[in-house]
């Protein structure tokens, strides 16, 4: 599908800009009908560009299903008896778009354009509103790079790791009876590398790893020892997991503490590791 081309006798007016912008965390807008009305509790968002990107939110930023984008828009006096093509250059991965009520158009793929008539819905002079769902879910009827697989709780994060590690040191207190020691726990850093969704190889993803793995020490009796890996980055031989060696260091290699080297200090000179729950036979 070609690009339209604006000449003397074709018109161009675009979409681009802020429109309104809400994500549909509990899947109902299409049940709901929300087309029908302006969006309720909405944000402004920019168009073209990826919601992922555009806040401040981790929620928004790992959402994976539908999003809604809506906006008004003046037919000009001009485009009178003037055929009106309503296009999206794209939409990923699906998406469905409704003129005022009208369902003009739903489209499958994230990399090409669609596009529909809609002059038998619209008049001159008159401002019509544009609501368009959109879906980022991978699939094999998307693209196949890959699959979303969630648990049953709908996790895809260190929550999910949280309940395996305590479910893992409960069934060895259960079974051994013993105190436990964990001898090495830990998440490569790259010193510097800061993010405010606490993304893999940033130091605010390291404090959470870290506290994440104190969270479950607090809770299981069984454990009365907790030793970091690693106390500074060190050098190792070269291959594909390791940029410059072992990135697990509390500090760097020439010894200056990450931000988790305060999230331990915090700890160990507190009296949270003390604080157990009693073993209930």
């Amino acid at each position: 599908m070609l690009r339209p081309v604006e000449n003397r006798a074709r018109e161009i007016k675009t979409l681009d800009g802020l429109w309104s912008f809400v994500v549909d965390t509990q899947n109902k807008g299409l049940s709901e009908q929300w087309w029908r009305e302006p969006l309720a509790d909405s944000r402004s968002i920019a168009v073209p560009g990826s919601f992922n990107e555009q806040f401040a939110d981790a929620d928004i930023r790992q959402h994976v299903g539908n999003v809604w984008y809506q906006r008004t828009v003046t037919i000009p006096n001009g485009w009178d008896k003037r055929r009106v093509v309503l296009r999206f250059d794209a939409v990923t991965h699906y998406g469905k778009v409704w003129v005022n009520d009208h369902e003009v158009m739903e489209h499958q793929g994230g990399y090409t354009p669609f596009e529909q008539d809609i002059s038998s819905l619209i008049k001159p002079g008159e401002t019509i509103r544009i609501t368009v769902c959109v879906n980022n879910e991978l699939n094999w009827q998307t693209i196949p790079p890959g699959m979303i697989v969630e648990d049953d709780q709908g996790k895809r994060d260190l929550a999910k790791a949280e309940r395996a590690l305590e479910k893992e040191l409960r069934a060895w207190q259960e079974k051994l009876h013993r105190p436990i020691i964990i001898t090495e726990y830990g998440a490569d850093t790259l010193a510097g590398l800061h993010s405010i969704y606490h993304e893999m190889w940033s130091e605010e993803f390291q404090n959470q790893f870290l506290e994440m793995y104190h969270r479950v020490f607090d809770r299981v009796s069984a454990v009365v020892g907790e030793h970091v890996w690693n106390f500074a980055d060190f050098a190792t031989s070269q291959n594909i997991i390791r940029v410059g060696g072992n990135k697990k260091g509390i500090f760097t290699r020439d010894r200056k503490p990450k931000s988790s080297a305060f999230v331990l200090r915090e700890r160990w000179t507190s009296e949270q590791p003390f604080k157990k729950p009693r073993i209930t036979e």
